[in-house]
């Protein structure tokens, strides 16, 4: 029964001493690599994921499983934990692949996998539909105008093809034309509405079809009135200038704006669409410069604005605005930067935004330190920069510039300091129940190693004789008379 109890006791204390340790540590299991995505090319396929959501400091490297069917996950090759990418040139054109990420940690552990991702690489082939087309209508033409295709399919585009109809149903091959992104129909009748598509063609065939839109030449349409609210703003060695679109479209919409500068001789700029914007880097510090600018749709060139002087400066501007912070959430975006300490009397900020930290353009303007940015996509990242706008319109250089992505499954959030404090209180609870079961171990030791005390009853019990002689001397002598 001793060595019964004493090999519970001691089961009980190795089991603590191997699970408190782990849980002392405060250490959490890892979740899988998150949102794996793999793209197909021609001869290879391009993987990238994002760390893990809880416990991604602690990971040692990536484990990449691949197969040739969903489900079956087959250990292919690791990278290290710096690495969140991986270029798989080991593949077949035109065979599909599946590929799963797993993080190894804590040196023997691994995490659950990834979600699947699969991809095909692919050699030459059709192109995808040329993006964004537009329709313009004029006076008995109507002008087109579209994007090139995303992917050209490892192969040139060598024409687009226009399609027309007067209904989405009837629309046939009209025109055949060369590599340009842009064409005037001018055989159309006035009143008549008339829809238009494009297809990109390379050497292996044609792409889907664009977008459709329609548009309806008449007469009357007229070019757009002038833009309203120019405003410049001077920086070191740029000048930004800021309008409001014109009053009166003139009946088509605008395609672009020209922007005319003087400053001794003159220069045009052109926005490449209708965004009323413009960043100018070919001036020179402490030269003035005069801006105008006009509306340009299907019927041309509209009225001109009125006139706005900017001379660019490196004396006197606002300093960088820093620790501009971008925090995605569900379906918005969340700017903070701290505002500056200067002498100068900083009256806004202005915010950029772009696909690339070399393509950002003027976003809004705001009083604040912090802005909420709505106009967001899932699966975009955006990247953005803020500069001080000081009291007599000088623009302040750029701050850090700081990234955000909206992903479709937001990332569970980290660890809080209350499950922090929860790890502590049941790390706490396990010691004291580990400490309990040492002492009593040891008191029960202690206690089958006590000497037995010595007793002076015989070792069987003696029975009363109820013949025994009494103990006085009378009892006694009648008993012996009796005998």
């Amino acid at each position: 029964m001793y060595q019964k109890k004493l090999t519970i006791c001691i089961s009980i204390l190795v089991m603590f001493s191997c699970i408190v340790p782990l849980i002392a540590s405060g250490q959490q299991e890892l979740t899988p690599p998150r949102n794996l995505n793999a793209e197909g090319f021609d001869g290879y396929i391009d993987l990238d994921w994002r760390p893990p959501a809880v416990g991604s400091d602690r990971v040692d490297s990536y484990n990449i499983y691949r197969s040739l069917s969903s489900g079956n996950q087959e250990y292919y090759t690791s990278v290290d934990r710096y690495t969140q990418s991986f270029r798989d040139e080991d593949v077949i054109n035109g065979r599909t692949y599946h590929y799963w990420v797993t993080a190894g940690y804590d040196t023997t552990r691994e995490t659950d996998f990834s979600n699947e991702a699969s991809a095909t690489p692919l050699g030459a082939t059709m192109p995808t539909e040329p993006r964004e087309l537009d329709a313009y209508p004029g006076d008995a033409f109507v002008e087109l105008e579209w994007k090139r295709p995303e992917d050209d399919g490892n192969s040139a585009i060598k024409n687009y093809i226009i399609y027309r109809g007067t209904t989405t149903g009837n629309m046939q091959e009209t025109y055949t034309i060369g590599t340009v992104t842009e064409f005037t129909d001018t055989d159309v009748t006035n009143g008549i509405e008339y829809y238009y598509g494009v297809v990109a063609r390379n050497d292996v065939g044609d792409s889907d079809m664009s977008n459709i839109e329609s548009a309806m030449p008449m007469e009357g349409i007229s070019t757009p009135s002038s833009p309203r609210n120019l405003k410049v703003l001077s920086g070191n060695s740029f000048v930004e200038l800021y309008w409001d679109p014109p009053q009166d479209d003139g009946g088509s919409a605008i395609q672009n704006y020209k922007i005319e500068r003087t400053d001794g001789m003159q220069r045009v700029f052109t926005t490449g669409d209708d965004t009323t914007f413009y960043h100018d880097e070919t001036v020179t510090n402490g030269i003035s410069y005069v801006y105008r600018v006009s509306a340009i749709n299907a019927a041309g060139e509209g009225l001109i604005s009125g006139e706005a002087t900017a001379t660019p400066t490196s004396i006197d501007i606002p300093p960088s605005v820093g620790d501009l912070q971008a925090e995605a959430h569900s379906n918005r975006i969340e700017l903070t930067w701290s505002a500056l300490e200067t002498d100068l009397e900083i009256t806004s900020y202005n915010v950029y935004r772009g696909p690339n930290a070399n393509d950002l353009i003027y976003l809004t303007n705001t009083e604040n330190t912090e802005l909420t940015d709505t106009d967001v996509e899932s699966e975009t990242t955006y990247y953005y920069m803020v500069r001080a706008v000081s009291e007599d319109d000088k623009l302040g250089l750029e701050s850090n510039i700081d990234t955000a992505t909206i992903y479709e499954a937001q990332p569970p959030a980290e660890e809080t300091e209350n499950g922090s404090g929860l790890f502590i209180f049941g790390i706490i609870g396990l010691l004291i129940i580990l400490v309990v079961v040492i002492i009593a171990l040891v008191l029960l030791l202690k206690k089958k190693q006590q000497p037995k005390e010595p007793t002076n009853q015989p070792k069987y019990r003696q029975v009363k004789d109820e013949r025994s002689p009494p103990t006085t001397e009378k009892q006694s002598s009648q008993s012996y008379d009796e005998w």
